[in-house]
């Protein structure tokens, strides 16, 4: 869905392992040349948009965010006062007692499902006012928090000073209606403005990649505490076998042929190209390296289950994988769940499990970082002992 004054809406699908894939609405700012200053014709189309979301009974999530360098910088004065009887008209009361100032923020409280905010650079007045109707705010640790209207002799009557009070104390919040002071990310997120803060992107993948890591051995420790005998395991392929992940591809894209012709995503019809493009000899001898896979693949590993993280690392940025070439998501998205497309490919058993780490949500309710889970594949027990292995780290997470 796109709309026409700079408020556009794209869909990302998030693999969910077992289940049907989430749909994500990513809902952009994009007035980018202009920081994303707010107009009232981007007012009327963040409530519309909003509106039009909340019918969405598919919808799983929903991502606020800017394009350009900034979330947003607040009401662009110029453009909203160059018709004075319009703006007059904006605060007039809908029937459900808000303006269109007030609906532009608070549509995204009356949504069913998760709202976040990922911000970056200015985050001031309005736009502050936005994120804070989001249910979670994500900001890079450099971005810019003001409550400008302040500096103006104004009120932040966007449903602000309702909403501001459900983060911070009273008389934090005064200060910072009063002040106009400038915070930082990080400083946001100090004192609860914010959910959390990462510095730069590739920072933000390292710290995710080790603590991905660490939760595998969170989860190592707990089952030898129960008593559970844990060793370390090799690779599971053979570095002079073949080509897994070209197996994997393979394996994919032959079977992607069959799904019936229709108006696919542009992935998709790649992956089916793909599929269509693999000979009947290839598809045979890929079918014969896939069957003896798991046999491979015990020789190696001499143990019941192996743990494993469910992830490589963090999820990226919503549209991440959807802007790079068919090739390359796909490449990317297999190598996001490298344990997930080894179960896929051996038919083995496989559970997930959250795991509480220090420093995660899983963990404490001071916790800066989301909780993390591991991964536990049945390599030769059966789904009975694999669901007892998870019930011994679920009750280890309850004490």
């Amino acid at each position: 869905m796109n709309t026409s004054n700079n408020v556009n809406v794209a869909y990302e699908h998030l693999a969910v392992a077992d289940s049907e894939a989430a749909k994500i609405a990513v809902v952009s700012l994009d007035r980018g040349d202009k920081l994303n200053g707010l107009t009232l014709e981007m007012l009327t189309e963040l409530s519309a948009v909003a509106r039009k979301l909340a019918a969405d009974r598919d919808l799983r999530g929903v991502i606020l965010r800017g394009e350009g360098k900034s979330f947003c910088a607040g009401l662009d004065f110029a453009s909203a006062f160059k018709k004075p009887s319009r703006i007059l008209r904006s605060f007039v009361p809908d029937i459900h007692g808000t303006n269109l100032f007030q609906r532009a923020c608070w549509d995204w409280r009356r949504l069913p499902v998760p709202v976040i905010a990922a911000v970056h650079g200015h985050c001031y007045g309005g736009g502050l006012q936005i994120a804070l109707g989001a249910d979670f705010r994500i900001t890079t640790s450099d971005a810019k928090w003001s409550i400008l209207e302040a500096k103006w002799g104004l009120i932040p009557d966007m449903s602000g000073m309702r909403t501001i009070l459900d983060e911070v104390s009273a008389d934090t919040a005064r200060w910072l209606t009063m002040s106009g002071e400038e915070l930082n990310g990080k400083e946001a997120t100090e004192i609860g403005l914010a959910t959390w803060a990462v510095d730069t992107e590739d920072a933000a993948l390292e710290l995710s990649k080790e603590r991905w890591a660490n939760g595998v051995w969170a989860a190592a420790d707990r089952l030898a505490d129960a008593g559970y005998e844990v060793v370390e395991v090799p690779s599971p392929y053979d570095p002079a076998g073949p080509d897994v992940f070209e197996i994997f591809r393979r394996t994919i894209t032959r079977m992607a042929t069959k799904l019936p012709r229709a108006d696919y995503s542009e992935i998709v019809q790649w992956i089916r190209a793909c599929g269509q493009e693999t000979s009947a000899a290839e598809a045979a001898a890929t079918h014969q390296q896939r069957m003896a896979l798991p046999g491979a693949i015990r020789s190696r590993w001499e143990v019941d289950a192996v743990i494993t993280p469910t992830l490589a690392f963090d999820p990226p940025r919503i549209g991440h994988f959807s802007a790079l070439a068919p090739w390359e998501d796909f490449d990317e998205q297999t190598r996001w769940t490298p344990w997930l497309s080894l179960w896929n490919l051996t038919g083995w058993a496989s559970v997930s499990v959250p795991i509480a780490v220090p420093g995660t949500s899983g963990s404490t309710p001071n916790a800066e970082l989301p909780a993390t889970s591991v991964n536990i594949g049945a390599v030769r027990c059966g789904e009975a002992e694999l669901l007892e292995i998870a019930s011994v780290l679920e009750a280890a997470n309850a004490s």
